[in-house]
């Protein structure tokens, strides 16, 4: 009995020890916290909990609240116990860093596709620049130019898939298309070798589908981070009852093209592109050019550069096609430069110069957003200053700020009417460039940003060029294309996952195409 006894007094000290720690740290979260100054909910400041419940709970609609809590408490608030939220445009400089500045990632943010020695995971400043360096060259926009043939190539691939469905009026989901068109480009660019999703009846979509559901399943590994370590570590056959063999197959492809440029030296001499020897032929050090590494950077590769560029030409396609006066408006001027919408007898560096089409391109990246989630960056070393209009905040150094480009460009001071599509806001103000943010800014900017200007220039340009709504009432004739069974709800961000999620219940953008 007494032994019992001492059992239940061991375990009540043990609940009441713990219920104390909870209630210091809370008390130490609301008042003596170096952000228990900044406005906010105060559950938001007490507990994670506040946001698993929107990340998780509520589907990644935590960007939303974040947006109600701003017309509530101001442009500056506290949503976690560790971080702050700004939902200010004129503050994105500072925040991204100015030349010169060190600019930290928030390591409880990048977990989210369990690619820890990925580049776009990398935290610590100095760390990311040395990955980055052999790899920016690669991307620079004269670099890019000299790679329009590759564009011109799969763009080729997929006009005549779209061909082969103007005799069958049957409907399809072209981000599907787009996402097939995206990811053969940036494989060819990374591996030499395409994935040929574009030789696909389907544009391979149960791998695009899975890749979603990964990228929807990444928001609770935030928060549990053991989550996806966990499923990764699991036998494969596991991992194909769970319909990951798509991925399976996609990372042991991947990985034999890396040990193939590594052992052949052929391959690293090879004069076509290739951004994966570009990096084991530079002087990183051995640890940075394992195959896992590189595995990682190339799983965000085809995340950043297939899914958010088809993303944004999945919504340009919506508007054009329901606006049909904005698409017309486009072919005209496409039609004194691109022929039948044949960009491969032009050039990037030519479509770079039509106003319309680059404020058509602009207006989509605006409301495809890029990346839809919260964005962290951390000053290690100086305090941040941001002012309010009304009061000057002093943000101690090591403090995770986040700003959220979709609150951005949903901004009705800066947008006035944001959820309309206009492409002619940014020719009645080219001073708007400031503040599109799609591509981030200062040293973590996206590195790849010229190939995905460079991609939707030349498919606006390719598709649009060929394909009308009908109805051009100038005597001219030319394929059609239309929406099915798709509405505006289809292109609307809706959850945050990372990159931007529509209603649950969307079947993508559906079109049909006639000849």
């Amino acid at each position: 009995m007494a032994l019992q006894i001492s059992y239940l007094s061991l375990a009540a000290s043990a609940v009441a020890a713990f219920i104390l720690y909870w209630i210091v740290l809370v008390i130490y979260r609301l008042y003596f916290h170096p952000l228990s100054k900044f406005p906010g909910p105060k559950l938001a400041a007490a507990t994670l909990w506040y946001e698993f419940y929107y990340d998780v709970n509520k589907k990644g609609t935590y960007i939303w609240k974040i947006k109600e809590l701003h017309e509530e408490y101001g442009p500056i608030i506290r949503i976690s116990p560790h971080a702050l939220h700004v939902n200010d445009p004129d503050f994105y400089d500072v925040y991204s860093g100015r030349p010169g500045e060190k600019r930290n990632k928030y390591k409880w943010a990048v977990t989210h596709f369990n690619t820890p020695e990925a580049m776009l995971a990398t935290v610590d400043h100095s760390h990311h620049r040395l990955r980055r360096a052999p790899v920016a060259p690669f991307f620079s926009k004269a670099n890019v130019r000299k790679l329009d043939y590759i564009l011109h190539e799969n763009l080729s691939k997929f006009r005549r898939q779209l061909q082969k469905r103007e005799s069958t009026h049957e409907p399809f989901n072209i981000l599907d298309g787009f996402k097939a068109l995206t990811g053969d480009v940036i494989t060819t660019y990374a591996f030499g070798q395409s994935n040929n999703n574009l030789d696909l009846e389907d544009f391979n979509a149960g791998f695009w589908k899975l890749f979603h559901d990964l990228s929807a399943q990444g928001t609770p590994n935030n928060h549990f981070q053991w989550i996806l370590p966990t499923i990764r570590a699991l036998p494969d056959w596991m991992h194909r009852a769970m319909g990951m063999e798509y991925v399976l197959a996609w990372e042991k492809k991947s990985k034999a093209q890396l040990k193939a440029i590594i052992s052949n030296s052929d391959l690293k001499e090879k004069e076509e592109p290739m951004i994966f020897r570009e990096v084991l032929n530079s002087d990183l050090p051995p640890e940075e050019k394992t195959i896992d590494r590189l595995w990682h950077d190339g799983q965000t590769f085809n995340i950043a550069g297939a899914e958010t560029t088809a993303w944004t030409l999945g919504i340009l396609t919506y508007y054009l096609l329901s606006q049909p006066e904005i698409l017309r408006r486009l072919q005209e001027e496409l039609g004194g430069v691109v022929k039948d919408g044949k960009v491969e007898e032009t050039s990037t560096a030519e479509l770079e110069q039509l106003p319309y089409l680059t404020a058509v391109i602009k207006e989509g990246l605006r409301m495809s957003f890029g990346v839809a989630g919260r964005l962290y960056r951390i000053s290690p070393d100086k305090a941040q200053v941001f002012k309010d209009g009304k009061k000057e905040w002093i943000i101690p150094a090591g403090t995770p700020i986040a700003m959220t480009i979709p609150l951005l460009h949903l901004n009705p001071t800066t947008y006035p009417s944001p959820e309309t599509f206009n492409p002619d806001r940014y020719l009645d103000n080219p001073s708007l460039d400031r503040y599109l943010f799609s591509f981030s800014k200062g040293p973590r900017a996206c590195v790849g940003m010229n190939l995905a200007w460079a991609e939707l220039y030349n498919t606006v340009a390719g598709i649009f060029g060929h394909y009308g709504v009908g109805g051009e009432g100038n005597g001219e004739e030319r394929p059609t294309m239309r929406l099915w069974k798709t509405t505006e709800e289809d292109v609307k961000t809706m959850h945050d996952y990372f990159v931007p999620f529509p209603w649950e219940g969307s079947q993508g953008v559906r079109v049909v195409v006639s000849s």
